[in-house]
């Protein structure tokens, strides 16, 4: 049942988690995923993803979105706490590929003065 996946996915805490869960229903059924993906609060991702402590589940909950649906994992790089991701990426080890992947994104979204490239 759909409502049943996106309740969990909305309640689960763990945010590897819920970028597993995303990633392996859009393997399954892309269309289910953008359906699914287009449902989520993205209010309650952005405050998952902002607590979280670590990179790696952040960059798999987005790049799963990203997957199924560019533009609504676009739209929520440009919600994020910049900052807090950021902060994220200067602690994260052996990631490389993930890090540059979201600095470019992060440079695109709106608002982001953070990361744009020095002159």
């Amino acid at each position: 049942d759909f409502q049943m996946f996106k309740d969990k996915i909305e309640k689960e805490k763990d945010l590897w988690q819920v970028g597993q869960c995303i990633e392996y229903i859009a393997r399954a059924n892309k269309d289910v995923g953008n359906k699914l993906v287009s449902s989520l609060d993205f209010q309650m991702l952005k405050e998952k993803i902002d607590s979280e402590i670590y990179f790696r589940p952040v960059i798999l909950c987005i790049t799963s979105i990203n997957e199924i649906n560019k533009e609504l994992a676009n739209n929520l790089i440009s919600i994020l706490d910049h900052q807090k991701l950021q902060d994220k990426m200067e602690k994260a080890i052996g990631d490389e590929k993930g890090i540059s992947w979201l600095k470019g994104k992060m440079r695109k979204s709106s608002g982001s003065q953070l990361l744009k490239k020095k002159k």
